[in-house]
């Protein structure tokens, strides 16, 4: 095999094994009939969106670039970055994310860009009462 043939093969497979990885997850969250505010502690920004039932549904799209696949599993896995946990009973629960601080992601040296969009899906019979508050309509 040719030098510039070769070059070219491991080239393209550098291209492949570092390829964007992409990810999206789902969580649910049971909101029980007493709770008249769920308060939002998510890290970075997040888009709300009404719908029917008794449950919070959070969608994360997870796009990592300049990584390979195991990376990304290492992150969502073992550091658990994505995650979401409900807290509190009672009249008031809360939302938060369990990484409070995303730190830049490097992989042998180099920087990898990371966009995480966040869409929380919340029971339509609450309203929002400021960014991080929603309340039960009456």
């Amino acid at each position: 095999m040719k030098k510039s043939t070769l070059l070219l093969t491991l080239l393209f497979l550098s291209a492949v094994v570092f390829a964007q990885q992409k990810k999206t997850v789902h969580q649910t969250f049971p909101v029980n009939e007493e709770a008249l505010t769920i308060n939002l502690e998510v890290y970075g920004d997040y888009e709300l969106e009404p719908w029917p039932g008794n449950t919070i549904m959070s969608e994360t799209k997870i796009e990592l670039e300049g990584a390979p696949p195991h990376v990304l599993k290492f992150l969502m896995e073992e550091k658990e970055r994505y995650t979401l946990e409900i807290s509190g009973e009672g009249e008031s629960i809360t939302l938060l994310s369990k990484d409070k601080e995303r730190r830049q992601i490097q992989y042998k040296g180099a920087d990898c860009y990371e966009n995480v969009r966040l869409k929380l899906y919340v029971p339509d019979d609450f309203e929002v009462m400021s960014d991080k508050v929603l309340r039960r309509k009456e």
